[in-house]
């Protein structure tokens, strides 16, 4: 899902950042209201049609079922 209008993005794939950074960042809450530990950010490149999105301190959050911000990486 793509939404502009979020906080942050975020991705429970660690393989899509570049710059990842490690850390405890807090926890980030859902609509149901479970929290979720943030362990990290960074950056995520997307392809939407034929432009590339650079999409920064995006959160990295293991306990996601859906990227919250892309279908597919930039390889």
């Amino acid at each position: 899902m793509l939404d502009s209008r979020a906080l942050f993005h975020a991705t429970l794939q660690r393989d899509f950042f570049e710059n990842y950074v490690p850390d405890n960042l807090g926890k980030a809450y859902l609509g149901n209201e479970q929290s979720c530990d943030i362990v990290g950010k960074g950056m995520v490149k997307i392809k939407l049609d034929k432009s590339v999105w650079e999409l920064n301190n995006v959160r990295h959050i293991l306990d996601l079922r859906k990227n919250l911000i892309l279908n597919r990486p930039v390889n």
